[in-house]
């Protein structure tokens, strides 16, 4: 196991992601010191954008880009775009989302992993305290702040995607458990009701919502990795993918 897949759990199930397609292509946005390139092959060609960016050992390019104000036109598309831990810091996710499927090829894949405010203890976190660990109010942690600007479950996540024009939203776990053993029957309630859901649903993409929103992973983990994939129909505007 690399350092990539090493340092955050959430890095070991995008690796797994990846090693299990035929990419060519991959854009790293939030790419951060360009930790991804080490998770994958040598002949996959790889850009990466940030706020701040500097060219990264082993990518091509490395453009500054403001991903609130989404990826710009003149990018290239790929088959491909990794948005590790930068979605919860964007205030126009669906602006972002929405630019990245026209960069995409036809059947192209976004990767996003994110914190996720679903356990139990941030719900009873919330209850307490009214805003979810790690994201305050500007009154608590002031403008330009560090922390989340948007708290994010997975069916949060699910609804943007699909809005955005993405399909075959897919929840990959990245914990198996709770961290605290308390938090166990506090999940029940939740598991029962997506157990409920799931039974009663009457299309399959329903019934694949409900089951994967009341996996152990789902309504006890604390981070979670998503994928989705564009359609088929080119959805490019104003360039050639």
């Amino acid at each position: 196991m690399n350092t990539y897949q090493q340092s955050k759990p959430y890095r070991r199930v995008v690796a797994d992601i990846l090693a299990g397609t035929d990419l060519k292509t991959v854009l790293d946005t939030g790419a951060g010191g360009g930790y991804l390139r080490s998770a994958l092959a040598p002949s996959i060609e790889m850009d990466g954008v940030d706020k701040q960016a500097n060219l990264l050992p082993g990518y091509l390019n490395c453009w500054p880009v403001d991903l609130d104000e989404g990826l710009p036109d003149w990018l290239p598309c790929y088959d491909a775009i990794i948005c590790c831990e930068v979605i919860s810091y964007l205030s126009n996710p669906l602006n972002f989302l929405k630019s990245a499927l026209r960069h995409l090829v036809p059947e192209g894949m976004i990767v996003i992993s994110t914190p996720s405010v679903w356990y139990p203890e941030s719900r009873l976190f919330y209850l307490l305290k009214g805003y979810f660990p790690s994201v305050r109010s500007v009154t608590v942690s002031g403008l330009g702040s560090p922390h989340y600007v948007v708290p994010y479950s997975f069916p949060q996540l699910y609804s943007l995607l699909i809005r955005s024009g993405f399909k075959c939203v897919r929840f990959h776990g990245v914990d198996r458990g709770p961290k605290r053993i308390y938090e166990w029957p506090l999940g029940l309630p939740h598991w029962l009701y997506c157990k409920f859901k799931e039974n009663r649903a009457t299309e399959c993409e329903e019934k694949s919502f409900w089951h994967q929103a009341g996996s152990v992973s789902a309504i006890y983990g604390r981070r979670m990795v998503v994928t989705a994939v564009a359609p088929k129909e080119a959805v490019s505007k104003g360039f050639q993918c």
